[in-house]
């Protein structure tokens, strides 16, 4: 119910000359006009238009919705156009495929010291968590890559058509952080922090070609970021935050290759994990199995 004082629809609002419904539609149109604007060609919306866009969402009660990463003011919202695929795809992007996962590192830790004394007393028992990690991080790994790749051969920027927010972890249930480093874009822009806090999982609704389709977002909260939707199966699609590297293009459209040293550094670490593992399962196998 209205309180008293406020416009009802269709009623002019105070100190105007335009009712409600007639406002409404015109910042709608007055929004359909920056989006049309920003689609025309290669451009940067300055802080004049973000405080224009921030100005006409805050008339709808939108404004929080308007920020950056990690709450930091927005940045300048950059265009990029990607050749028509499929495109190459930078080997240096398939390999960075292996960067370091903490996740990754605590699973195989608690693999091996929590049933410690299971190795104890049934050391024939050893083999096994080295032959099931080893499956289980290959399966992991090559599918991630190859979902990747696929995006980057043949994605092209999908419409956003609906952001919905499916949970926020408590101290009760859902997932938090600490201390876990973590990206989120905002447009093709990606942030990576250090982050402690709720997790939060985001379903987006997009359409590529005219096919509707939805990706999860786990993590920190969807804003802006760009939707890479395959137009060979737009089923299969990622946000930009969900690539270990930044994404660029040259003059012509294909990926640049701007995977950072840190990446590197990581990936190393990777494969001398998966040698350990390697040289584990290959002793553990012909020591008290085949011997």
């Amino acid at each position: 119910m209205p309180q008293a004082g406020e416009p009802q629809a269709g009623e002019p609002d105070s100190g105007s000359g335009e009712t409600v419904d007639e406002r409404l539609a015109r910042l709608e149109r007055e929004l359909a006009e920056l989006r049309a604007a920003r689609d025309r060609g290669p451009s940067v919306l300055g802080s004049r238009d973000t405080e224009q866009v921030r100005s006409i969402l805050g008339q709808f009660g939108m404004a929080r919705s308007v920020g950056g990463a990690f709450g930091t003011p927005p940045a300048p919202v950059v265009a990029k156009y990607l050749s028509d695929p499929p495109r190459p795809v930078p080997a240096a992007f398939r390999l960075a495929g292996l960067s370091w996962k903490w996740w990754e590192a605590f699973a195989i830790l608690m693999t091996f010291t929590a049933p410690i004394a299971l190795w104890l007393f049934v050391p024939k028992t050893l083999p096994i968590p080295f032959v099931g990690l080893l499956v289980v991080i290959a399966v992991t790994r090559i599918r991630a890559i190859g979902n990747r790749s696929h995006v980057l051969k043949w994605g092209t920027v999908a419409v956003v058509t609906g952001v919905d927010r499916v949970s926020v972890g408590t101290y009760f249930s859902g997932i938090t952080y600490n201390n876990v480093r973590l990206a989120q874009a905002t447009g093709w822009t990606v942030e990576r922090r250090w982050y402690s806090g709720p997790g939060h999982v985001t379903d987006v609704a997009y359409t590529v070609d005219g096919v509707a389709g939805s990706i999860r977002v786990r993590g920190l909260p969807y804003t802006s970021g760009v939707i890479l939707a395959s137009t060979k199966n737009p089923a299969k699609a990622r946000c930009v935050s969900d690539f270990p590297y930044d994404l660029d293009v040259d003059s012509s459209g294909d990926w640049v290759s701007t995977v950072r040293p840190a990446v590197w550094i990581g990936a190393c670490a990777s494969l001398l994990v998966y040698a350990a593992l390697v040289l584990g399962t290959v002793w553990s196998v012909g020591t008290l199995w085949l011997a």
